[in-house]
Protein backbone atom coordinates (compact mmCIF):
# COMPACT_ATOMS: atom_id res chain seq x y z
CA UNK A 1 0.00 0.00 0.00
CA UNK A 2 2.85 2.40 0.80
CA UNK A 3 4.34 1.85 -2.66
CA UNK A 4 0.97 2.58 -4.27
CA UNK A 5 0.62 5.77 -2.21
CA UNK A 6 4.16 6.82 -3.14
CA UNK A 7 4.07 6.18 -6.90
CA UNK A 8 0.30 6.83 -7.27
CA UNK A 9 -0.35 3.72 -9.38
CA UNK A 10 0.17 -0.03 -9.58
CA UNK A 11 0.49 -2.36 -12.57
CA UNK A 12 -0.64 -5.96 -12.17
CA UNK A 13 -0.23 -9.02 -14.39
CA UNK A 14 -2.24 -12.24 -14.42
CA UNK A 15 -3.87 -11.45 -11.08
CA UNK A 16 -7.37 -12.69 -11.86
CA UNK A 17 -7.14 -14.13 -15.36
CA UNK A 18 -4.24 -15.49 -17.37
CA UNK A 19 -2.70 -13.12 -19.93
CA UNK A 20 -4.31 -10.01 -18.46
CA UNK A 21 -2.78 -6.82 -17.17
CA UNK A 22 -4.25 -4.04 -15.10
CA UNK A 23 -3.42 -0.49 -14.04
CA UNK A 24 -4.93 1.10 -10.93
CA UNK A 25 -4.53 4.43 -9.13
CA UNK A 26 -5.68 5.33 -5.62
CA UNK A 27 -8.47 7.71 -4.68
CA UNK A 28 -7.68 9.57 -1.47
CA UNK A 29 -9.68 10.91 1.44
CA UNK A 30 -8.73 14.47 2.50
CA UNK A 31 -6.65 13.00 5.37
CA UNK A 32 -4.42 11.15 2.87
CA UNK A 33 -5.79 7.66 3.44
CA UNK A 34 -6.81 5.61 0.42
CA UNK A 35 -10.58 5.64 -0.10
CA UNK A 36 -10.64 3.34 -3.11
CA UNK A 37 -9.20 3.08 -6.59
CA UNK A 38 -9.94 3.40 -10.26
CA UNK A 39 -8.58 0.79 -12.65
CA UNK A 40 -8.51 -0.57 -16.16
CA UNK A 41 -7.70 -4.13 -17.19
CA UNK A 42 -7.50 -6.03 -20.41
CA UNK A 43 -5.53 -8.46 -22.54
CA UNK A 44 -1.81 -8.25 -21.78
CA UNK A 45 -0.87 -7.60 -25.42
CA UNK A 46 -2.78 -4.29 -25.33
CA UNK A 47 -0.65 -3.01 -22.45
CA UNK A 48 2.58 -2.89 -24.42
CA UNK A 49 5.55 -0.65 -23.61
CA UNK A 50 4.14 2.09 -25.87
CA UNK A 51 0.60 2.19 -24.42
CA UNK A 52 1.29 1.38 -20.76
CA UNK A 53 2.51 4.91 -19.87
CA UNK A 54 -0.63 6.36 -21.48
CA UNK A 55 -2.88 4.03 -19.46
CA UNK A 56 -1.03 4.97 -16.27
CA UNK A 57 -1.39 8.68 -17.00
CA UNK A 58 -5.12 8.43 -17.80
CA UNK A 59 -5.89 6.33 -14.72
CA UNK A 60 -3.96 8.74 -12.50
CA UNK A 61 -5.87 11.70 -13.96
CA UNK A 62 -9.20 9.97 -13.33
CA UNK A 63 -8.21 9.16 -9.74
CA UNK A 64 -7.12 12.77 -9.11
CA UNK A 65 -10.43 14.06 -10.48
CA UNK A 66 -12.46 11.72 -8.28
CA UNK A 67 -10.29 12.64 -5.28
CA UNK A 68 -11.05 16.32 -5.90
CA UNK A 69 -14.78 15.62 -5.44
CA UNK A 70 -14.12 13.95 -2.08
CA UNK A 71 -11.96 16.76 -0.71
Amino acid sequence: MKLIQKQNFIVTSNEVDLNTKGVAAPIFYPNGYIAGSVSVAGPEHRFNHKLLPKFIHLIQEAAREITSYIA
